[in-house]
């Protein structure tokens, strides 16, 4: 039975050409059974692929309280060497000039910076951002001092703008309606100083010829002359 079959199949059997180690061609018969697509030869041993990674999941997001804050614009802060974008706000440019209701230019970019980081100053600010972050740019609706939104602050502080559309819009009508920030009239022009006194410029008359307390004579006609060798008496 055994030699039957292996019969059947070598009759049935494919023919391939294998390189030997001395490197002449020999005839190696593929055993396949009628019906069955003979297994693929190879010159070479086949590549292995590795098997790809899993990505990495994201890390949680969760209130983190930052360190020093430093305002950037109306609508960045930075944190070290993190950088948050805060959504629905839009900032006063560095460079732009305001018009108040009088006609008056005034520069309010400027005025900006220092008005926001003056509302800011030392309080803490807190951001919904991946635990692992430690750098980079984030975009996130931050929160300062004892929680208020720090987005809305700022655009009601008028120092900042509502972007259209956004959930700021409220807070930036009220700013205009108030007058507040870029929204309000041109500061005050600062106050010279006054004039330094002018110091005098003759000097004090001679001690030795200055009258003396009682108008009587002069320093050199009442004091007693010294004269090389008399000794000084001190005190009574």
């Amino acid at each position: 039975m055994i030699a039957r079959l292996l019969l059947s199949l070598c009759a049935g059997g494919a023919t391939s050409v294998a390189a030997t180690a001395s490197g002449v061609a020999a005839e190696v018969r593929v055993i396949t059974a009628p019906g069955l697509t003979p297994a693929p030869t190879f010159e070479h041993a086949p590549e292995r692929v590795e098997r790809p990674r899993p990505p990495k999941p994201d890390a949680p997001i969760a209130d983190r309280r930052l360190g020093p804050v430093v305002v950037e614009s109306g609508e960045r802060i930075g944190a070290r060497r993190l950088t948050i974008h805060l959504p629905g706000v839009v900032a006063v440019g560095p460079d732009e000039t305001c018009r108040d209701a009088a006609g008056t230019d005034w520069p309010c970019g400027r005025q900006a910076t220092v008005g926001l980081r003056a509302l800011v100053r030392l309080r803490p600010v807190a951001c919904p951002l991946p635990s692992d972050a430690r750098s980079g740019d984030y975009t996130a609706a931050c929160s300062f001092g004892t929680g208020r939104d720090l987005g809305e602050a700022f655009v009601a502080s008028g120092w900042a703008r509502a972007e259209a559309g956004g959930p700021y819009e409220a807070a930036e009508a009220a700013a205009k309606h108030d007058g507040r920030g870029v929204w309000g009239a041109a500061p005050a022009p600062v106050a010279a100083l006054p004039e330094a006194a002018t110091a005098p410029t003759e000097l004090p008359p001679d001690l030795t010829t200055a009258p003396l307390l009682d108008g009587g004579g002069d320093v050199a006609a009442t004091a007693p002359a010294l004269t090389a060798g008399t000794p000084m008496r001190l005190g009574r």
